[in-house]
């Protein structure tokens, strides 16, 4: 006869067995106490019960430091005035020789004029806000030797220098009394006496047509100075040596006389160099070959056609 036995015995053997951790933690005894972590507003009480004047002891070097940081910056930006210099440079191809610089150039002047600009202005004191702009057309409308004016500091330095650029030139145009010399643009930038010899390269003219012209204004038209260009080119290409150029007070006329001519020759300043400088070198070969001299001039003004007398 089989027994299942009773109904105890079958509840004790289905009764839930416990988890492993559990079997785990009776054997090897009671679980480890976790460390206790300090509360977070227990620090936050221990800085607010520490002295005032310790923690701005602490903070004390770092504001030592970034305040020296801070004056020095701002130190850096005053530029300053008083000791503000001036050089005086010329471009790598320059005409101008050192007797003519020191006719030109007044660099006591330029330097009084540069710590007045900035004397004057607050804002031109401090190197964010100099306005460089302003203080260069200034000086170049004081001095219109000057091309260019440019200011330069260094980061640290605060010295400012004032780089001046001169004007070079390309026409001397002789008066009874003084050279009036103009640059690319026919603008007069300087008045030097007359016994002076300008460098080789400038072009020499006589000039009756503007009397009484004056320092800073523009004398010749860009057009008329591309024209000379050209016909003084046309001489030099035929090896000819140009004794005289002059402007005459007649509209649109020029006269250029060769070296050994008691003639000159009559252009059109509207006209193409080229094909008069072609006709006055062919005209004047022609009447040599012949043994027939001008008494005044040839006139190659109307292409085509050339006049004698």
């Amino acid at each position: 006869m089989i027994h299942f036995g009773n109904k105890q015995s079958r509840k004790k053997s289905t009764a839930r067995q416990p988890k492993y951790r559990d079997r785990q933690q009776t054997v090897h005894g009671p679980p480890r106490a976790e460390p206790s972590r300090p509360r977070r507003d227990s620090h936050v009480k221990q800085a607010v019960d520490q002295p005032g004047w310790r923690i701005w002891v602490r903070r004390l070097p770092i504001t030592i430091a970034a305040t020296a940081i801070f004056i020095s910056f701002i130190v850096t930006l005053v530029l300053d005035v008083s000791s503000a210099q001036v050089r005086v440079v010329t471009r790598a191809d320059s005409v101008l020789d050192d007797k003519l610089i020191e006719k030109i150039v007044n660099e006591n002047a330029y330097q009084e004029s540069f710590q007045s600009e900035l004397k004057n202005r607050i804002l031109n004191r401090n190197k964010l806000t100099i306005q460089s702009g302003d203080i260069a057309a200034d000086l170049m409308a004081a001095y219109p030797e000057i091309a260019r004016a440019e200011i330069r500091f260094g980061i640290v330095d605060r010295l400012p220098v004032l780089h001046i650029t001169l004007r070079e030139p390309h026409l001397a145009i002789e008066e009874e009394d003084r050279l009036l010399l103009l640059d690319r643009r026919g603008v007069a930038f300087a008045s030097i006496e007359n016994e002076n010899t300008v460098p080789e390269g400038i072009i020499k003219l006589e000039d009756s047509a503007f009397p009484g012209s004056d320092v800073g204004e523009q004398i010749l038209p860009a057009e008329t100075i591309d024209f000379i260009d050209q016909l003084v080119h046309q001489f030099r290409a035929k090896d000819v040596q140009v004794a005289m150029i002059a402007l005459p007070a007649i509209a649109n006329e020029l006269h250029i006389q060769v070296e050994g001519d008691d003639y000159v020759g009559k252009f059109d300043i509207t006209g193409d160099a080229r094909l008069q400088a072609g006709a006055f070198f062919a005209t004047r070969d022609r009447v040599a070959e012949n043994n027939e001299t001008p008494n005044e001039y040839i006139d190659v003004r109307v292409i085509g056609r050339t006049y004698l007398r």
